[in-house]
């Protein structure tokens, strides 16, 4: 998607510079992940596809409905 980061040991850092861009991505079954790539998608100048979008609803069952209300760019 062309955003710049930084893998760390215990995490990661995500720089809030340029643009996003789309792209297929894999959550690996991770929420927060999923989520992240959702909020990503409302910004993002093109679509983001999540693989193992539906783990989201481990921590927040309407989360793709709200992305979906927000005018979301992200898609399972």
């Amino acid at each position: 998607a062309g955003v710049k980061s930084e893998a760390r040991e215990d995490g990661m850092v995500i720089y809030g510079e340029g643009k996003i861009g789309g792209g297929t991505f894999d959550s690996r079954d991770d929420h927060r992940v999923a989520m992240s790539l959702g909020v990503a998608g409302l910004v993002a100048d093109e679509s983001i596809t999540i693989k193992d979008a539906g783990c989201a609803s481990i921590s927040y069952p309407g989360f793709w409905k709200e992305v979906d209300a927000l005018g979301g760019n992200a898609a399972e």
